[in-house]
């Protein structure tokens, strides 16, 4: 009687560790599809300067994709600054503002920028604003290193 113990307890064991490779196995031959779309275009930075007289952006032609903007206000006065693009009747435009940036301070704003006009502009009447314009669509980022 204590033999087939034994050979009861040495059979579950391996029983045990075949169930085990056989759920793997079936889990891991799933049919879904994966869809390996190319990767939108790498974000670039562009930076902009707010001065008491005008807007400086640099650089102030690129190609549509995300961008980040990087913007110090070298001003006297707080700032609220707006990224506007040029609307139509048959489609709106898109707005970005940060919050107040204090003098000597940044702000940033991104965007997903599509093609077409866009203005970096202040509040204040007095300060001419910058004016970004944005082409087709940059490459993709599919193939690139290092990247996020």
């Amino acid at each position: 009687m204590q033999q087939t113990n034994s050979i009861a307890k040495s059979l579950k064991r391996p029983l045990g560790l075949l169930v085990l490779l056989v759920l793997v196995a079936v889990t891991g031959c799933a049919d879904d599809k994966y869809n390996n779309d190319n990767r939108p275009p790498a974000p670039i930075t562009l930076s902009a300067a707010i001065s008491d007289s005008q807007v400086i952006l640099n650089p102030s032609e690129i190609g549509a994709g995300p961008i980040v903007l990087i913007i110090t206000n070298q001003s006297d006065a707080s700032q609220v600054i707006t990224l506007e693009s040029d609307s139509s009747p048959s489609a709106p435009g898109t707005t970005q503002s940060t919050a107040a940036v204090k003098p000597t301070n940044t702000g940033q704003i991104q965007v997903n920028a599509q093609a077409g006009r866009y203005t970096l502009h202040v509040a204040d009447q007095a300060i001419a604003p910058a004016t970004l314009v944005v082409r087709a669509q940059r490459k993709s980022s599919q193939n690139e290193l290092l990247l996020p």
